[in-house]
């Protein structure tokens, strides 16, 4: 093997240094198109996206040692989509998220965002309607309760009238009663 010479070596290190920055951008692209196809998720990843993203963190980003996931890569595509952002700013990550940053709507305080797969969002929705289910039936046992309870209440005016009704007749009987004997 020849030795380089190191204007050789500079020459070929700057084609390799530009191919890496150059594709940065194809890259990221490429897998956003990729997990956009859900079928492949669904199939490969049971439709956890999180996974699929990880294994192409893995597999196609390794380099970056984690120093910038595929979810914040992914961010900062979807904000700077055009190309020509990148060129300008020679497909260096660190200006990119730095524009990114400043670019970004802050999330609202206390507030959380969190990607689910399919499969916990189908979950999710049946315990939705499970729950609102079980609370239209607990409001329709709640207004027949409270039918039962006026009817139970004008029963028991009812029986309260006629008891008074009784003990009057009672204490009227008594007095008969007392008057007949006492005489």
């Amino acid at each position: 093997m020849r030795k380089q010479t190191t204007t050789q070596l500079l020459a070929e290190l700057k084609t390799l240094a530009g191919a890496a920055r150059d594709n940065i951008f194809r890259r990221i692209q490429i897998v956003r198109q990729i997990l956009d196809d859900h079928a492949w998720v669904a199939r490969v990843y049971d439709g956890d996206e999180i996974k699929a993203r990880d294994s192409l963190q893995h597999e196609y980003f390794h380099e970056l040692n984690g120093a910038y996931t595929l979810g914040t890569l992914l961010s900062i595509h979807a904000m700077f989509a055009d190309v020509k952002v990148w060129e300008q700013n020679r497909y260096n990550l660190q200006t990119m998220r730095a524009l990114y940053e400043e670019q970004k709507v802050p999330d609202k305080p206390g507030i959380k965002q969190k990607r689910v797969s399919a499969k916990d969002l189908e979950e999710a929705e049946e315990k939705l309607q499970e729950a609102t289910q079980y609370v239209r039936r607990a409001e329709e046992l709640l207004k027949e309760r409270e039918r039962e309870i006026e009817t139970l209440q004008s029963k028991v005016a009812a029986l309260s009238e006629e008891n008074a009704l009784l003990r009057g007749r009672i204490y009227e009987l008594e007095k008969a009663t007392q008057r007949f004997v006492g005489v």
